[in-house]
């Protein structure tokens, strides 16, 4: 409660040279680690190890500060795009690369970082979080669940921007970029791995033997 109440007053005071955004991701910060151990005094530490998964979802709702959030864009658009272009390439469609943009023979496209899917991410690791701590009881196995959506994640994001721009863009023109469908495909592809994800979950679900009452 100490520290959350000194960083919440060096956020509110400005010490730190940071932008808006990074300043209410401290101040966020703060009110958590004051909940927590206000939580820890007044029901003790057991109970507080009890409820530390739902305190690690609520960490979620702090805003990643700007330098981890471009890096990982960054990272997840650059290997969006290679991941598209060496499909593209398989599929035999007629395009040229430049950096980030794809030259088709009737127009131009460029992967923008808001293709690189970060906020998917974001919903992929609460979701193997939520589906591990139900249904998988070994630890090694929820680690490897959320190793793997990392993965799963820009492996999901090829096909979704394969699917747009070469089956759509390339027939049906550039209106297609800004219309519903476009949203539409983006929120089937993030649904039906989330679904994935949580029924592969399932299957490592083990009936626990019921425990008989000794009087």
């Amino acid at each position: 409660m100490g520290i959350g109440s000194l960083l919440s007053v060096l956020g509110f005071a400005r010490v730190f040279n940071m932008s808006r955004s990074d300043r209410l991701s401290l101040l966020i910060f703060s009110a958590m680690l004051v909940w927590m151990g206000a939580f820890t005094w007044c029901y003790g530490f057991g109970t507080f190890k009890r409820a530390v998964f739902p305190f690690g979802l609520l960490l979620f709702m702090i805003p990643l500060p700007s330098p981890l959030t471009q890096s990982t864009v960054a990272m997840l658009q650059r290997v969006s795009v290679e991941t598209v272009y060496r499909a593209l390439q398989l599929l035999w469609l007629p395009v040229m690369r430049d950096d980030y943009v794809f030259q088709f023979p009737q127009m131009s496209i460029r992967i923008a970082e808001e293709c690189a899917d970060f906020h998917s991410l974001m919903a992929l690791i609460i979701t193997g979080m939520i589906g591990a701590r139900l249904f998988l009881r070994k630890g090694w196995t929820r680690v490897m669940t959320m190793i793997a959506i990392v993965p799963i994640t820009m492996v999901k994001n090829a096909p979704r921007i394969i699917v747009v721009i070469s089956l759509i863009v390339a027939y049906l023109g550039e209106n297609t970029l800004v219309s519903a469908f476009h949203r539409l495909v983006g929120f089937s592809f993030l649904l039906s791995c989330c679904s994935v994800l949580f029924w592969s979950q399932s299957k490592g679900l083990k009936r626990r033997t019921p425990r008989r009452n000794i009087l």
